[in-house]
């Protein structure tokens, strides 16, 4: 595989590629992370992680609301909660569910 590899970079296959002759930035902290982020791609367990966020954000801007209607709304977002706490790679990541008791503190964890 190397011999190839030497073989190529010999005959100037690799002359056109952009970044050429420019230093390589590693990146800080976890590279896998970093490398998912520049690519622009979400494990599904982020991109859940932000839905929930969003509907805490929009129940807690909604002054329409009754009790109701909250227990509906936290009964959906609970269902996520259980997928999300299913996909996150660590348990110390998982999340509580949410009552109507305790759905307004769990914001900021969300956030």
């Amino acid at each position: 595989m190397a011999e190839m590899y030497n073989e190529e970079l010999k005959k100037g296959a690799f002359d056109h590629l952009p970044g050429k002759g420019k230093p390589i930035e590693v990146p800080d902290g976890d590279i896998t992370n970093s490398i998912l982020k520049n690519a622009n791609f979400l494990p599904d367990w982020l991109t859940l992680q932000h839905e929930i966020r969003d509907d805490l954000q929009k129940l807690a801007r909604d002054e329409r609301r009754d009790n109701s209607m909250i227990e509906r709304i936290l009964q959906g977002i609970n269902i996520k909660i259980g997928k999300y706490n299913n996909l996150v790679p660590s348990t110390v990541l998982q999340k509580r569910k949410l009552t109507t008791e305790n759905w307004k503190q769990q914001i900021d964890n969300w956030a």
